[in-house]
């Protein structure tokens, strides 16, 4: 019977992976992600909620809602839904400013109504805030929440985004 051993100078042959390359090298890919994420979402915006769910969301407006409030208001014997809040610009040039999509969500977030809504500027200059109020007359009675966002292309052609 004849055994076969592993001497220094068949060891010497073996290929070592070279794991630290292979760290360094996903590490930079990772880095290059993270740093790219705007270029990489307006490429793929489905990417967009993925950057969000590990903590580095994408905002390619450079706008954002602040202070929404809701509240239920009775007007000539009518239940009227206001929503008040702001919009600000969080980046360092100007920003045209889209419609606001307003949303009543049912049970499940399902959405029942929507409408949209003029913001009172049409341009934001870098980190100023506008005010905007909107009103639903007679809101469906099994809405649970509001949605508040900005009016997407999809939005106009009838598609989901």
């Amino acid at each position: 019977k004849t055994v076969a051993r592993f001497t220094s100078s068949t060891r010497g042959r073996e290929r070592r992976f070279p794991l630290g390359l292979v760290a360094v090298l996903l590490i930079g890919v990772l880095s290059l992600g993270i740093a790219g994420r705007q270029s990489i979402v307006r490429a793929a915006p489905e990417l967009a909620s993925l950057y969000a769910a590990i903590g580095f969301p994408v905002n390619l407006r450079g706008l954002e809602f602040q202070n929404i409030r809701t509240r239920q208001e009775i007007q000539d014997g009518i239940t009227v839904l206001a929503i008040e809040g702001e919009v600000e610009n969080i980046v360092s040039r100007a920003v045209e400013l889209p419609r606001v999509r307003l949303s009543v969500l049912g049970e499940n977030g399902v959405e029942i109504y929507s409408w949209t809504a003029l913001l009172p500027r049409s341009i934001l200059y870098p980190h100023e805030r506008v005010q905007f109020k909107s009103r639903l007359a007679s809101p469906p009675a099994a809405g649970k929440e509001i949605m508040v966002r900005f009016l997407t292309r999809g939005d106009l052609t009838g598609g989901f985004h």
